[in-house]
C-alpha cells in the first residue's frame, strides 16, 4: 500500500513539475514577445519598438495591453505594399497610427480612440493608403514630434 501512494505521489509530482515549466514557459516566451526588440526614427523622435512579422502577431498587435511607455511602439512589418486596415478593437489606450511605404511617411492617424466593447464593426483606418509598413505609437507623440507626411523613417534591428 505505502508503495501505490509513494507512486502515486512521484507521478503527482513529475505532472507538477512538468506543468510549472510549460507555463514559465509561455510567461517567459510572452514576455519576450513583448520586449522591444527595433528602433523606429522619424525626425528627432527615436521609438523603441516589437515587431509584429507574423499574421497572428499583427492581428493582435497592442490589443488587450492597458498601456505603452512613451517611448515605444509596434511596428508592423508586411511583405508587399497593400492597402492594409487597423482598428481599435480589444484596445485600452488610443493611438497615432503612421503608414509608411518605402521608408517615408505616407499617411498619419492622430488620436485614434479606442473602440466601444459592443461595437462589432469598428471603424478602420488605412485602408485608403499603399504602405509597407504601420507604426502604432500612443496618442499625441505624432502631434508632438511634429511627424508628418513624406518624413524619412530609419530602422534599426538588434
Amino acid at each position: 500500500m505505502n508503495k501505490i501512494v509513494a507512486l502515486f505521489g512521484v507521478i503527482f509530482l513529475v505532472f507538477a513539475i512538468i506543468i510549472f515549466f510549460q507555463v514559465n514557459a509561455k510567461t517567459i516566451g510572452t514576455l519576450l514577445h513583448r520586449s522591444p526588440t527595433s528602433k523606429v526614427s522619424i525626425n528627432s523622435a527615436t521609438f523603441k519598438v516589437e515587431l509584429a512579422k507574423t499574421q497572428k502577431e499583427q492581428m493582435k498587435g497592442l490589443s488587450g495591453r492597458s498601456s505603452l511607455p512613451q517611448d515605444q511602439g509596434m511596428l508592423f512589418v508586411f511583405e508587399k505594399p497593400s492597402r492594409y486596415s487597423f482598428w481599435m478593437r480589444d484596445m485600452k489606450f488610443p493611438l497615432d497610427i503612421i503608414f509608411i511605404l518605402d521608408n517615408k511617411v505616407v499617411r498619419v492617424f492622430e488620436n485614434v480612440p479606442i473602440a466601444a466593447a459592443d461595437d462589432g464593426n469598428p471603424p478602420q483606418f488605412g485602408s485608403d493608403v499603399l504602405s509597407d509598413k504601420v507604426l502604432e505609437i500612443n496618442a499625441g507623440l505624432a502631434r508632438k514630434n511634429k511627424i508628418k507626411v513624406g518624413d524619412i523613417v530609419t530602422f534599426e534591428s538588434k
